[in-house]
């Protein structure tokens, strides 16, 4: 999963105007994804990064769908928390 989030993040770089809202929403839901991933092992540093790297993707991409799109069950508020208590 990283290794294509990494390949479109990538691609992004040199990508043309046209395409760019469809990979950033690519991109978006690959950083979701990820960061599913990541909450599912408990990393939630890493989750959140990931989940914020989703919002900014979708909402530069101006894909509401995905900007709206449901997070874990767990808010991210008690996300932030569990990040912070890590440290």
């Amino acid at each position: 999963m990283l290794a294509q989030r990494n390949l479109v993040q990538a691609m992004l770089m040199e990508c043309p105007e046209s395409l760019r809202p469809r990979l950033l929403s690519l991109y978006s839901d690959l950083s979701r994804q990820t960061g599913y991933l990541a909450y599912d092992l408990n990393d939630f540093d890493g989750a959140w990064y990931y989940y914020e790297q989703a919002r900014n993707a979708a909402h530069e991409a101006q894909n509401n769908v995905l900007a709206a799109h449901p997070l874990p069950d767990e808010p991210l508020g008690d996300l932030g928390t569990k990040a912070a208590h890590r440290h």
